[in-house]
């Protein structure tokens, strides 16, 4: 057995140069192994950073993915990562995936938290309206259309929403004038 000591009783210049390669491979083989260990813990760390998990939400939401962008957006939220802008995708994704009601809150949230985009404002009033809170859906809609910096389409829109959000009052309270019933065919 080789203790780690070159055997110089051979004298054979050839055995303690095979003996020194074997020693310096042995070596160089466990530091690639700890380099390799290494990378692969910096880039399970890099993978599940909050702002990897971001941008791979941002990036599905960009590619119409919403419902993986919603479980990477939600990731990114519950690590405090760009909460505003967060909040919006996620608002956004249900949006678009017509699920109105739950984008609800995020729209709350993430104009909370001081999100830019005057957009959201209108977007949020009209999850409120299909959800069918409509009072809460006018006011949202009157205050858009009071921003100084709303598109002027978007702008008339809502004015409109206002308005038909006052005849839906008025046809949820009238009594129907035509009485239905049913024949009896033989």
């Amino acid at each position: 057995r080789n203790s780690g000591h070159i055997n110089l009783k051979t004298g054979n210049p050839l055995d303690e140069l095979k003996f020194l390669l074997n020693s310096m491979n042995k070596q160089f083989y466990r530091i690639i192994q700890g380099c390799v260990i290494l990378a692969t813990a910096f880039l399970i760390y890099a993978c599940s950073s909050p702002l990897q998990i971001y941008k791979q939400g941002l990036k599905k939401y960009e590619n119409g993915e919403y419902d993986l962008a919603i479980v990477d957006l939600k990731k990114a939220v519950d690590n405090n990562h760009e909460l505003a802008s967060s909040h919006y995708l996620i608002a956004e994704s249900y949006r678009l995936s017509n699920r109105h009601l739950q984008a609800i809150p995020h729209y709350q949230k993430a104009l909370e938290q001081g999100l830019t985009d005057i957009d959201a404002q209108f977007s949020y009033a009209y999850a409120l309206k299909a959800a069918g809170e409509y009072a809460a859906s006018a006011t949202q809609f009157s205050e858009y259309s009071k921003l100084a910096n709303a598109k002027p389409a978007l702008r008339e829109r809502a004015l409109r929403e206002v308005e038909t959000i006052r005849i839906i009052d008025r046809l949820a309270t009238k009594n129907p004038d035509i009485k239905v019933e049913n024949l009896a065919i033989n």
